[in-house]
């Protein structure tokens, strides 16, 4: 049975929730086409997360592909093009926060557009909008699902042409390359040979990874990761793995390259994260 029978078996309501999931997705999906926003409340109002919006992404990927064509799309245009400590944008970044005043056509209600001031003072934005660069996984997490997203859909979204915020213009294969360049560059940086992440604004997301609360990081006696120095999760190296696979499968001159990088993530990540003694891998490295 394919996925799209089950979904007309589902019930289209049920007392018992405040609306469907039809009705739920309507509420965040963007008028102005930039895919999904983070949710319809006042907090996240109007604003695009990129690993959020990824991982609608994925979820949504054989049931609505023209809305993870915009999703993609969108990050794409937002893509980091010069190097920020403020709002922590680097060349090839892909976005973790994009807010603006007006959203859908219509301002900010006063609670959301005061919130928005707030960020937006800590994080670089002007006063009508705030791209934010704070997170380490959104980058090999755009790569993972561009790669999926042609393998069922074909090649075509990889030509088409987004508008960056500088006004420059890019293919999505030139996004995607800038990307992979940004991906490299980390991974040859780092102590660890790992994918870290250290905020370079004090005002930043200290934990720049998807378990973001200040607390989830500690050490087995309860003392919390060294946040002054960088910090590599285990999640995150997955990612960086599939998206190395991913790239070498979109980027056919760079395929050895990318599948030897592969390599040795997967090999530094069992090396340095698996306890043998408890049979599973830590949270993390910090130093």
């Amino acid at each position: 049975m394919t996925v799209r029978k089950i979904l007309k078996r589902l019930p289209l309501s049920t007392p018992k929730l405040a609306a469907t999931p039809s009705q739920a997705l309507r509420r965040v999906v963007s008028k102005d086409g930039l895919g999904v926003y983070a949710s319809a409340d006042n907090l996240f109002k109007g604003a695009v997360f990129g690993r959020d919006s990824l991982e609608v992404a994925e979820d949504l990927m054989l049931i609505r592909p023209r809305l993870v064509r915009k999703i993609m799309l969108t990050l794409a245009s937002l893509q980091g093009e010069e190097n920020n400590p403020e709002n922590e944008e680097e060349p090839g970044k892909i976005v973790h926060e994009y807010r603006r005043t007006v959203v859908d056509g219509k301002p900010l209600d006063k609670e959301s557009a005061r919130i928005f001031k707030e960020l937006s003072r800590h994080w670089g934005g002007t006063a009508t909008e705030l791209t934010y660069y704070g997170s380490v996984d959104s980058t090999p997490h755009f790569i993972r699902v561009l790669g999926k997203y042609t393998q069922r859909y074909g090649q075509e979204i990889m030509h088409r042409r987004v508008t960056l915020r500088s006004g420059h213009q890019l293919s999505v294969t030139l996004v995607l390359e800038n990307a992979i360049d940004w991906l490299i560059t980390q991974l040859e940086n780092s102590k660890s040979g790992l994918l870290e992440f250290e905020r370079k604004n004090p005002h930043g997301i200290e934990n720049q990874v998807w378990k973001d609360s200040k607390e989830f990081y500690t050490h087995e006696n309860g003392k919390l990761a060294n946040h002054s120095r960088p910090i590599a999760s285990i999640e995150v190296q997955a990612l960086v793995y599939d998206a190395l696979i991913c790239g070498a499968q979109l980027l056919p001159s760079h395929r050895q390259t990318l599948l030897g990088l592969a390599k040795n993530t997967r090999d530094k990540t069992l090396k340095l994260l698996w306890r043998e003694d408890k049979k599973y891998f830590a949270l993390g490295l910090d130093y």
